[in-house]
């Protein structure tokens, strides 16, 4: 799972940034510091239902 090389510039760049921003959310939401990008698979509902959506930005 990984978001890739960042693009230069244009649309690429902006949806890089995007997915980036995501993952991020999550793991400032959930406190993730684990060094898999999305932590350890979460318990709570709430929290599969972010974590899917976060996965699936990275791939």
């Amino acid at each position: 799972m990984a978001l890739g090389p960042i693009p230069a510039t244009g649309w690429e760049w902006q949806q890089w940034r995007l997915r980036a921003l995501v993952v991020a959310a999550y793991c400032d939401r959930y406190r993730v510091g684990d060094p898999a990008p999305l932590g350890v698979q979460p318990e709570g509902a709430t929290q599969k239902i972010d974590r899917a959506r976060a996965r699936v930005d990275t791939c």
